[in-house]
């Protein structure tokens, strides 16, 4: 039969293609029913064996899919997962956007987190809620800084001033405010991401190697960003801007749980290895009991803008400046998929950003005269250019309302040709 013709060889899978298969079908009959019989898929029983060539040549699709399952690097969904079972790893769930909210009132005044048994207290910022995190007290100057997760995970932008609308009334919670925009969320780790996480993360049985640390944070529950780097030699040395101790680690992190992160560190590095940043952590070893302080760097904030600029024409569509920013956005935080099932990757602390990652998604919304591409960091004083590094203690963020969609009309056009 015509499928025994799927073979596997040392190089891999080989699958006739689909007139081959329907030849075989087709001599299959003729064999059958004799050599008078006409094949023409036109008759009766042509269209019987088109179609017993189409079950096989779906079935030997399947098989070359499952196949590649095998790929680390081609490997999706429940297969990718087993395979990163391999390495100890598991795809990491959504995580929700943090907001740091300023809680106003009476000193004394218990703000419930989610670490009580009690319910925790929430608020709505742009119609999400979110519910406090970690449980503290008004203090006698009359505010407290806790930090409150959006209840439905994903990206969530929270922008900095945004009105924060307190959901129950609480007696000595008089008002909230979110001065600094939040930490945007994520949906869960795509592909891309995942196996990116996965490649990078094949030391993580090691010890005292920038890899296995890294494997270890990066897992961590909340963790929405993780760089690490490595001095060896004797000397400080500087790594963009940031002086890293001689035999030191550095390790900027975005999200998660102080402690957890510090006992990462802890169990991945030896004795004697010093540490860099703005964090720190006493560690308890669980055999000898010995305590050692634990520093790393909670990174920064860097707002980012992204600047688009097309020509209208008849095939502009009408909300194009919503579709851009939407697709900008999601590219930016790595759950963008475009139509050949490309995943984007998140950006992220030490990357460059170049303006040109955007044009595929952009062309992907109906522009069909776009005529450049900007970004600046930080936006809050822009300088407009083709790509913005972005340092190992900053944490990329972006919002809607730092995409901006500039329309050229024809009077614009036809101004911008005259000073040509």
């Amino acid at each position: 039969m015509s499928q025994s013709e799927f073979v596997i060889t040392a190089d891999g899978p080989v699958m006739p293609d689909s007139a081959a298969v329907l030849r075989a079908v087709q001599g299959d009959w003729a064999a059958a029913l004799g050599d008078n019989l006409n094949v023409n898929p036109a008759t009766p029983q042509g269209q019987i064996m088109a179609s017993q060539a189409a079950s096989i040549q779906d079935k030997n699709a399947q098989l070359l899919y499952l196949v590649s399952q095998f790929n680390p690097e081609q490997a999706e969904g429940i297969f990718q997962d087993a395979l990163a079972r391999i390495y100890f790893l598991q795809r990491n769930p959504a995580r929700s956007t943090v907001v740091q909210i300023e809680c106003m009132g009476l000193p004394g005044t218990v703000i419930v987190g989610s670490d009580s048994s009690d319910a925790p207290y929430q608020v709505s910022i742009l119609g999400h809620l979110f519910r406090c995190t970690r449980t503290d007290t008004i203090p006698q100057g009359g505010t407290v800084t806790l930090p409150f997760a959006a209840v439905t995970p994903g990206p969530i932008e929270v922008p900095a001033g945004v009105a924060v609308i307190i959901v129950q009334t609480v007696e000595g919670w008089d008002a909230a405010s979110a001065p600094a925009g939040g930490i945007t969320g994520q949906d869960v780790e795509s592909r891309a991401a995942f196996e990116q996480r996965r490649y990078q993360s094949v030391a993580r049985n090691a010890r005292s190697v920038a890899g296995a640390v890294y494997a270890r944070v990066a897992e961590l529950p909340g963790v929405l960003d993780c760089v690490v780097r490595q001095n060896r030699g004797d000397e400080p040395v500087q790594m963009d801007g940031v002086t890293l101790r001689p035999h030191s680690i550095y390790v900027g992190v975005l999200g998660g749980d102080d402690a957890a992160i510090a006992q990462a560190m802890y169990d991945s590095l030896s004795a004697g290895c010093d540490y860099n940043g703005n964090t720190s952590v006493v560690v308890t070893d669980a055999v000898t009991g010995a305590r050692e302080t634990v520093t790393f760097t909670r990174l920064t904030d860097l707002e980012v803008g992204v600047r688009v600029t097309v020509r209208k024409n008849a095939q502009l569509p009408s909300d194009v400046v919503k579709r851009v920013q939407d697709a900008i956005l999601a590219d930016f935080y790595g759950d963008y998929v475009s139509s050949c099932d490309q995943q984007s990757l998140r950006v992220r602390a030490g990357d460059d950003l170049y303006a040109s990652r955007f044009y595929p998604v952009i062309l992907a919304q109906g522009v069909t005269q776009l005529v450049s591409i900007e970004v600046a960091a930080p936006v809050e004083t822009p300088t407009w250019t083709d790509f913005v590094h972005i340092r190992i203690d900053q944490a990329p963020q972006l919002v809607r309302d730092s995409v901006q969609v500039i329309v050229l009309e024809q009077a614009d056009q036809t101004r911008k040709a005259a000073h040509a």
